[in-house]
Formats: structure tokens, C-alpha cells, sequence
């Protein structure tokens, strides 16, 4: 008896095996894009994590103090924990706190400015100005001196003093190109002492 010999046995068994070849190299696209995802996002099965967010709480406190007409440097200096008697002459003081490094304290009474506070953020606990916004109401631009090609821009903030009659002004630099805040400077000027200062000048 005569044996049949299908010719279509060895096609089908190459087909079998170019299938399950083309199976294994998606199969290695698949992983390798898996891992790809995985690695931008910090991880497999991790979403991408993004910076924590400033606590701003403190500036709060620090405008409150402002706002309050008897608040003086002491205090200031108490809240930064600075001992006025170790500031150096050019009145910049190092802390550890809030997320800042550098505080100056001083007044401008010439400007009817009887109490003011300069801060520097650390690199990595600066602020957006959207934080600062969501406590302080509202920004508004100031103009860069015309010679200034180095610094970020300028805003201003004027919060609500209630019945004091204090009257605050919170001004923020932001990063060169950026929208994250490198240093705040907060003044205080009361309207009496702006008249009698204006009076003693006359």
C-alpha cells in the first residue's frame, strides 16, 4: 500500500514556527516598552511622583505679626530664631527653618517703613507663586529695572489688614524664567508714623 505524504504538513509546521517567533519578539517590544513606562514613572506599577507641596502656614503668621502695629523686630527675630546680638553688620542672619536660609531684618525709616523683613528661600523649599496667590489674594506685576538682565520678575502682594491700620505689602522675585519664588521681602508702614516722620523731615 502507498503512503500519502502531505506536502502541506511541513508549510503548516513553518508557518507554526514563524508565528511563534512573531509571538516572542512582541512579546520583547511589549516588556521593553513596559519597562520604559515603568521607568518614567519611578517604578513598575508607580505612578510618576511629583514635588510635595510648600507648607506656607508660617507666612501667615509672619504677615499677622505685620498687621499687628506694636509687633518689633524682637518679635521677628524670635519667630526666625535669631538672637539680634549675633546678627553680622550687614545684618544677614543664616536659619534653618521654613524652608529658608538667609533672613534680614531692618527699617526703612526715611520711607516711613518702621519695620521690614527680607527671606531666602532654600533651593529645594521654594514656593510657586500659585501658593503664594492661594494665601495672599491676587499678584501684581512690577517693572524690572531697565538694567537688570539677571533677575526673575517681580510681583507684588497687598493683603487685607482688616482693622489694623497697619498697611502690609508682601513683594515675591521668582526664578530668572521661572514661576517658583527665590525670596520675599514683607513691610510694614503705619499711617501715623508715615505723618510724623514726613513732619520731622520737613
Amino acid at each position: 500500500m502507498r503512503r500519502v505524504i502531505h506536502r502541506s504538513a511541513p508549510l503548516a509546521l513553518a508557518a507554526a514556527l514563524l508565528g511563534a517567533c512573531a509571538g516572542d519578539d512582541k512579546a520583547a517590544v511589549s516588556a521593553q516598552s513596559a519597562g520604559t513606562s515603568a521607568a518614567r514613572s519611578g517604578g513598575e506599577g508607580t505612578p510618576m511622583s511629583r514635588p510635595a507641596a510648600v507648607d506656607l502656614a508660617w507666612l501667615d503668621q509672619v504677615v499677622e505679626l505685620f498687621q499687628t502695629s506694636t509687633t518689633r523686630r524682637e518679635a521677628l527675630a524670635s519667630f526666625f530664631g535669631i538672637n539680634l546680638a549675633d546678627v553680622p553688620s550687614d545684618g544677614w542672619s543664616a536659619v534653618r527653618r521654613h524652608g529658608l536660609v538667609r533672613v534680614r531684618i531692618y527699617d526703612l525709616p526715611h520711607a516711613g517703613i518702621d519695620i521690614a523683613v527680607e527671606l531666602v528661600f532654600a533651593d529645594g523649599s521654594r514656593p510657586r507663586l500659585a501658593d503664594l496667590e492661594a494665601r495672599l489674594g491676587g499678584s501684581r506685576s512690577l517693572p524690572r529695572a531697565p538694567d537688570d538682565f539677571s533677575s526673575g520678575d517681580r510681583v507684588a502682594f497687598y493683603p487685607q489688614s482688616g482693622r489694623s491700620p497697619a498697611w502690609v505689602r508682601v513683594f515675591a522675585e521668582l526664578e530668572r524664567n521661572g514661576s517658583t519664588v527665590t525670596r520675599l521681602q514683607i513691610d510694614r508702614s503705619i499711617p501715623n508714623e508715615v505723618d510724623r516722620s514726613a513732619g520731622g523731615a520737613a
